[in-house]
C-alpha cells in the first residue's frame, strides 16, 4: 500500500502537464486592467496584445496539448475541453489519454485524478508564482518593464523576459478571429509546450459552481501550501 509521500509523488507526475494549464489560466482568465501609462512609439505591439485579450470574458472550447523535450522528442500529449470566465475562473477537463480535472474559482485550485481517487488543493497565488501572469493583467507599463514584446506576423506575438530567473524563455500567442487560438511556451528546461484551442466560442455567464469542486465520497484530499 502506498504511503502519502508516494501517492503525492505519483499524482504530481501524472499532472505534470497541468502546470501549463496554469499558464492557460493566466492567459484566459486574468482581468484586463486599464493602463494609465503614457503612450510612446514602442507601446504599439504591447497595446495590441492587451486589446486582443479584452474580449475574452466568458468562453468555452476544446484544447490539444503537446509537450516536447529539448531534442524534439514527444514527452506528453493530451486533449479535452475547457470553460473560462473572468475574473480568474477556469474548468480544464482532460479527456485523453486519461481523465483529469483542474478547476479554479480564482482563489483555490483543485487538481483531481479520478483514477487515483485523490484531489490536491492549492492557492492560486502560490501556484502562479514565476509564471507570466503580468502579461495578461493588461497593465501596459508593467508588461513593458518585464518583457520584450514583438510581433512575428499579424495577430501573432512573442514575449521574452527581460530579466533572468523566469519560468519560461519565451511565450508565443496567436489569435484567430479575435480569439486566442494557440500558445507555445518554451520553458527554462528547454521543453516546448504547445496548446491549440479549438471551437472557441463566447458563452453566456457560466454558473460559478462550474468553477468549484466538491470531492466525491472516499476521495483522498491533499493540501499544497
Amino acid at each position: 500500500m502506498f504511503n502519502n509521500a508516494v501517492l503525492i509523488s505519483t499524482f504530481t507526475a501524472k499532472l505534470k502537464c497541468k502546470r501549463w494549464a496554469l499558464l492557460a489560466i493566466c492567459t484566459l482568465c486574468a482581468p484586463v486592467l486599464a493602463s494609465t501609462a503614457p503612450v510612446s512609439k514602442d507601446d504599439g505591439i504591447a497595446r495590441q496584445l492587451v486589446e486582443h485579450l479584452k474580449p475574452l470574458v466568458s468562453i468555452m472550447g476544446a484544447f490539444e496539448q503537446h509537450q516536447t523535450g529539448s531534442e524534439g522528442e514527444l514527452l506528453s500529449q493530451s486533449s479535452g475541453t475547457f470553460k473560462m470566465q473572468r475574473p480568474g475562473m477556469l474548468r480544464w477537463q482532460t479527456v485523453e489519454p486519461f481523465p483529469q480535472l483542474l478547476v479554479t474559482d480564482g482563489a483555490d485550485i483543485w487538481m483531481y485524478d479520478p483514477d487515483l481517487e485523490q484531489v490536491t488543493i492549492s492557492k492560486v497565488a502560490s501556484q502562479l508564482m514565476n509564471t507570466p501572469a503580468v502579461i495578461f493583467s493588461g497593465n501596459l507599463e508593467e508588461l513593458q518593464k518585464q518583457y520584450h514584446v514583438t510581433s512575428r506576423e499579424e495577430d501573432h506575438y512573442r514575449l521574452r523576459p527581460i530579466q533572468s530567473g523566469n519560468s519560461f524563455q519565451r511565450l508565443d500567442l496567436a489569435f484567430a478571429n479575435g480569439v486566442l487560438s494557440e500558445m507555445v511556451i518554451l520553458d527554462s528546461f528547454g521543453q516546448l509546450t504547445a496548446f491549440q484551442l479549438k471551437d472557441v466560442k463566447p458563452s453566456a455567464a457560466i454558473a460559478v459552481s462550474e468553477f468549484q469542486f466538491i470531492p466525491p465520497e472516499g476521495t483522498d484530499v491533499f493540501f499544497n501550501e
